[in-house]
């Protein structure tokens, strides 16, 4: 709990313990509850419902000043760019098309889960399934695109950001 709570890519803990008399030691500011064993799903439901919500709530972004141009960073699949032109690819409605470069939007992205991995391409490292030095595959109820591909200048960023995230996550 300790190492997550400083970490930038965990937004919320739950706890799922035996030792009910360690609940009080468990809490921090990214805890949102504790379920002892044996779990039962009235209890873990409605805490990973919470942890979404509170996900998908952060404060949104705005890659144009109309309303339609803010965006929350946890609902983003992958930005791809076509010159001054990006299409911002989202789980809840679909594709946004913004005039603005990719440089532009990895600034606006800079301190989430969004990185990038080509000069064409950036992606929610939440939506990856596999990563290899040529290509990064989504998961399969993500999207229908399931390969991105990883430029060669990109891989070791990628390759290193990608498995903070996973060790810290």
């Amino acid at each position: 709990m300790h190492r997550l709570q400083h970490s930038r890519f965990v937004e919320s803990i739950i706890f799922i313990s035996s030792h009910t008399n360690y609940v009080y030691d468990s809490f921090s500011p990214k805890t949102i509850g504790f379920c002892p064993k044996p779990v039962k799903i009235e209890r873990l439901f409605p805490l990973l419902e919470s942890s979404l919500r509170s996900h998908c709530s952060n404060h949104p972004v705005s890659f144009n000043s109309a309303p339609e141009g803010k965006i929350y960073p946890g609902d983003i699949i992958y930005i791809y760019s076509t010159g001054h032109y990006i299409n911002v690819v989202t789980y809840s409605s679909g594709n946004h098309l913004f005039v603005m470069d990719i440089k532009g939007a990895e600034n606006i992205l800079q301190n989430t889960n969004i990185i990038r991995i080509h000069k064409s391409y950036m992606v929610n490292m939440s939506c990856i399934k596999s990563v290899n030095s040529t290509n990064i595959t989504l998961f399969d109820s993500v999207i229908e695109i399931r390969h991105l591909p990883v430029g060669r200048s990109y891989r070791d960023q990628v390759k290193a950001l990608y498995t903070e995230y996973l060790l810290k996550y």
